[in-house]
């Protein structure tokens, strides 16, 4: 398995228009790493020696996600996190989430919202989009987006 690690940077580098975006490899990788790896994986990220994330796959990604095993969203979350991910380009799937089922990723979601300062878009797709998510996650992204600048 460390082998197979070790391999997955060079992977993305070697081949990125193959590997970036690849939901299948993407989900390869997460589903056989342990916190070690993954810390080795964010490592790569924050030096900026490894790009796992393409703007125009990136919805597709988040889509294939979610009915992956808890931890491997978890570790997909840590290598959005590490990448830096916009909140803009995570928005769109927040109206396919559903309280019960997407707590991985609501949750990573609200994490992300609570760094932010101001997201305009966010009563537009709260309000207008298909939302099945139930009260107390509105009621906390709403808490977020309103609270005063620090």
């Amino acid at each position: 398995m460390n082998l197979f690690c070790w391999l997955v940077p060079e992977v993305y580098i070697q081949f990125p228009s193959v590997a970036i975006g690849h939901a299948q490899l993407l989900h390869l990788v997460v589903s056989t790493v342990d916190a070690a790896q993954l810390q080795d994986l964010v490592c790569h990220i924050l030096q900026g020696r490894l790009v796992m994330f393409r703007s125009d796959s990136f919805r597709a990604l988040l889509s294939a996600s979610l009915s992956w095993e808890t931890f491997e969203q978890y570790c997909l979350w840590q290598l959005v996190t590490a990448h830096g991910i916009p909140i803009d380009y995570v928005l769109p799937i927040l109206p396919r989430l559903e309280f019960s089922s997407h707590a991985e990723a609501l949750t990573s979601i609200l994490l992300m919202l609570k760094q932010e300062r101001y997201v305009p878009t966010i009563s537009t797709t709260l309000f207008f989009g298909t939302m099945r998510i139930f009260v107390i996650s509105i009621t906390a992204i709403l808490n977020l987006v309103c609270r005063p600048t620090r």
